[in-house]
């Protein structure tokens, strides 16, 4: 069986179970609030989709740029045969384990809690392949605990890092238990949860979020509420706590390292 066809295998045999069968009814102005909270380090697009009627809701422009689609006809079969054949065996892999992680290491009512966190290369409409950084997460349930809609950010960070790391995270998103840098090749029972090591508080990833998206510290101030003091200060801390001489650095590691 090729790559290709054994992802459709997992999403059908075990999908049937996680993924619901009814349309949802959250608004996708919702879900753009909820996208503007994930690491977006480079040229990025969100999308809504109904993975148990296999259809996107809402595929934002920003697509155009990062591979060249057109959002108002694009199909989940566009982006799986976009996928770079040599990261096809891993794309299933992650997406398998991401199935058994929510079937059967979770309860139901906390299948809204965590993000999940790839990387793979998309291929471009010019021929090229991007390297992405896929974040997930659950954003509707419906009244049997299967997910209606899932929202996705597909950013580009070809220029942070290089080459495929083939590691997944799972994480709280609300600091509870995360599972970071999982090898899917290897691990027969990944689902070890593992403490960030950064030592960074949920302030301080809002913060090193805002910088990477480009803000500047006064940007990032009137975003947070806080005096751009206090933002400068953050910064002066994550980049003493990572080690790292700027910030471009440290959201280069908090993507390597499976952190976001």
């Amino acid at each position: 069986m090729s790559s290709e066809k054994a992802l459709y295998s997992i999403w059908s045999q075990k999908g049937n179970t996680l993924f619901s069968s009814r349309p949802g009814s959250l608004s996708t102005d919702i879900a753009s609030q909820m996208a503007a909270n994930f690491l977006c380090a480079g040229p990025s697009y969100y999308y809504v989709v109904e993975l148990g009627l296999y259809r996107f809701v809402y595929v934002s422009p920003g697509i155009t740029e990062v591979l060249g689609a057109d959002p108002e006809t694009l199909q989940i079969r566009d982006i799986v045969e976009r996928v770079h054949p040599d990261d096809l065996p891993f794309f299933a892999r992650c997406e398998e384990i991401i199935l058994r992680f929510f079937l059967e290491k979770i309860p139901w009512e906390k299948r809204t809690q965590y993000k999940t966190s790839y990387t793979m290369r998309l291929r471009h409409d010019d021929g090229n392949y991007r390297l992405i950084l896929h974040q997930a997460v659950a954003i509707e349930l419906d009244s049997f605990g299967r997910m209606s809609r899932i929202l996705g950010v597909h950013t580009d960070i070809g220029h942070l890092v290089s080459g495929v790391k083939r590691r997944l995270s799972l994480i709280h998103l609300g600091g509870g238990p995360s599972y970071l840098n999982i090898d899917v090749d290897q691990a027969e029972d990944p689902f070890r949860p593992q403490a960030f090591r950064h030592g960074f508080s949920m302030r301080e990833l809002q913060v090193i979020r805002l910088f990477a998206e480009g803000h500047t510290a006064d940007e990032v101030a009137a975003l947070l509420h806080l005096s751009a003091g206090t933002v400068r200060t953050h910064r002066r801390n994550v980049l003493q706590k990572s080690g790292c001489a700027n910030m471009t650095a440290l959201v280069a590691l908090c993507v390597r390292e499976g952190w976001v």
